[in-house]
């Protein structure tokens, strides 16, 4: 089903009745200091599959959120609710939707609350809360995402509706040529990383897309020459792409050293694209075909955790997070800078 965009008035929201807690619930603005509390409750609110694959990977995703890849949070809005001393439930609100570029309201980017910590009106409160202090900011209305993949439960939706919110139009698929078309899926508030039903993995090249979504993550990849080369090396090495209604949105490249061992030589999503489980996606169709062409070993080299960059933190975790593991760390292999080789072995 489509992701889509819901969008309520905050003069409803803020009527909600608050639930009757059976047991005191204090909140507090969020802030760095909560970020292992936060990664530890996003870990435990939704199923590895849908959320986070372990700690690291959760971590990685709460220091995205703090360095504002999603947008600039709105530190009244931006709740974690603790209950006996222990974190239950947080939500996260932005001043602006970081994928919808006409959307002119704050952004629930994520709303989640512990299974323990469920059924007595937390995410309510805090969703209310949240309201509260955006009409005191002078604004009028709020909007975040659902899906009906698995990211958003049924208590979830009934909550939305509850306060009055509706569709802001009828999915977020694409809106353009201009890139501003669908991001994260990952769609927080309820709707953690799964891929896109409608993203297709292709075997084959696209050197014009690829150079194009490479443009589009400076942090990533900054230098021209190392650009031009992955543009080059994908007229020539094996090449997996994700497509979304003819558009190449990722990619992957391959490099084959041994019969026996197979090298993930490139992989990107466009940064619209990026948090929907789209590089999960990609490598999972690789590994399948790699282990059909009896392949034990799968490798791929990025920037070493000595260097001090969020980017590759971020990169590393996701790596971890598909069963990567650090094999070695050197200097000079394709930098003067550390590099990391990592491994995966595809076959018991």
């Amino acid at each position: 089903m489509p992701k889509s965009t819901l969008i309520g008035d905050l003069a409803d929201l803020v009527l909600l009745a608050p639930p009757n807690a059976d047991q005191p619930i204090d909140y507090v603005l969020l802030d760095r200091d909560h970020r292992e509390d936060v990664a530890d409750l996003y870990l435990a609110s939704y199923p590895p599959h849908v959320g986070a694959a372990d700690l690291n990977d959760a971590l990685a995703e709460m220091d995205s959120t703090y360095a504002g890849d999603f947008g600039t949070l709105i530190p009244e809005a931006s709740l974690l609710a603790l209950r006996g001393g222990r974190a239950a439930g947080s939500i996260q609100v932005v001043h602006r939707s970081p994928w919808d570029a006409d959307l002119d309201c704050p952004f629930i980017i994520e709303l989640f609350v512990h299974p323990a910590a469920r059924d007595h009106g937390l995410g309510r409160s805090l969703l209310t809360r949240a309201a509260v202090a955006c009409q005191r900011l002078g604004e009028t209305q709020i909007a975040l995402r659902t899906s009906d993949e698995g990211g958003t439960s049924p208590a979830a939706f009934h909550l939305y509706q509850l306060a009055g919110m509706r569709p802001y139009r009828k999915s977020v698929q694409s809106s353009g040529s201009d890139g501003s078309t669908v991001g994260r899926g990952a769609d927080r508030a309820g709707i953690p990383s799964s891929a896109d039903p409608l993203i297709t993995i292709e075997r084959r090249r696209d050197p014009r897309a690829t150079e194009e979504i490479l443009r589009a993550l400076p942090d990533w990849f900054g230098i021209e020459d190392a650009i031009l080369g992955y543009v080059e090396d994908a007229r020539s090495k094996t090449s997996y792409l994700a497509i979304d209604d003819g558009r190449t949105v990722g990619v992957a490249l391959l490099e084959s050293h041994f019969p026996q061992s197979v090298e993930l030589h490139l992989i990107a999503v466009h940064p619209n694209y990026r948090r929907q489980g789209i590089g999960k996606q990609l490598l999972a169709q690789i590994e399948d075909d790699l282990r059909e062409q009896s392949v034990s070993l799968f490798q791929v080299k990025t920037v070493g955790a000595s260097f001090d960059h969020a980017g590759y933190a971020e990169t590393r975790a996701f790596y971890r997070s598909r069963g990567f593991l650090a094999l070695e760390e050197m200097n000079g292999i394709s930098w003067d800078g550390p590099t990391v080789i990592m491994v995966k072995p595809l076959r018991s």
